[in-house]
């Protein structure tokens, strides 16, 4: 009930704007997701410019917390919330970006990632980073946004993905009006130091190296003893040549 209830209230900062472009932009590392979210928010018949400077100036959470918000123009102590770039003004559309960085293990207790992606699933081992969205993206329900772009960057091996689009080393999944019933997102990446953090690996890699220096240590004995054995045989003959000398 209570989770109801904040779901009706928390109005989220993608939910209720008016005919407008969402760029919602993630890079993600092995421990750390930065979250970006630009949005191109345009003057319409339905929207005036002080809806949209009124919504900018709002504080919205960033994490879900045990509290339930009346009034965005309150900044609470118990809250952590997105920070703002300037609101950049063309004549009658405006941009601006919410922004904020996460630890891996925090980002799926986002206000976004929690309520507003359907059966979505975020998770994370040793070994891979899995990303996966079901069908039907919340934010265009009840809402006048046209576009929504996810755009997923990383420096991380790509094992899996069914992005629409991919441009270096980002992935972008499109939705729009048409298409955010069908949609969904998945990427699983593959964590690069997997093995280095592993502590059985990490053993092994011990006794290999204790291994290798006996090796290097018997090399060196063969090669003296090699050596040792070429001397005396010279020594020997050197001898005998002596020898035949005198007689």
């Amino acid at each position: 009930m209570f989770l109801l209830k904040k779901i009706g209230i928390l109005v989220c900062l993608l939910f209720i704007l008016s005919g407008c472009t969402v760029n919602y932009n993630v890079t993600i590392d092995e421990n750390n997701i930065k979250e970006d979210i630009n949005v191109n928010d345009n003057i319409t018949d339905n929207r005036t410019k002080e809806d949209i400077i009124s919504f900018y100036n709002s504080w919205y959470p960033v994490y879900l917390y045990d509290g339930i918000i009346d009034n965005y123009n309150t900044k609470l102590d118990d809250a952590v919330y997105y920070n703002k770039s300037n609101l950049i003004e063309n004549n009658n559309n405006y941009n601006y970006t919410f922004s904020y960085n996460h630890k891996l293990k925090d980002y799926p207790k986002t206000t976004i990632w929690s309520l507003y992606l359907l059966n979505n699933s975020f998770i994370t081992d040793n070994n891979k980073i899995s990303i996966s969205s079901g069908k039907s993206i919340q934010i265009f329900n009840n809402s006048a946004i046209t576009n929504l772009n996810i755009n997923i960057t990383t420096n991380l091996k790509v094992l899996e993905n069914n992005a629409d689009r991919i441009n270096d080393n980002t992935y972008t999944w499109e939705y729009n009006l048409n298409n955010y019933r069908s949609k969904s997102v998945k990427l699983v990446l593959a964590k690069e130091n997997n093995i280095e953090e592993s502590p059985s690996n990490s053993n092994q890699s011990e006794e290999e190296k204790t291994s290798n220096s006996n090796n290097e240590i018997n090399k060196e004995s063969s090669n003296m003893i090699l050596i040792l054995s070429i001397l005396g045989v010279f020594l020997l003959v050197l001898i005998i040549l002596l020898k035949f000398r005198k007689i």
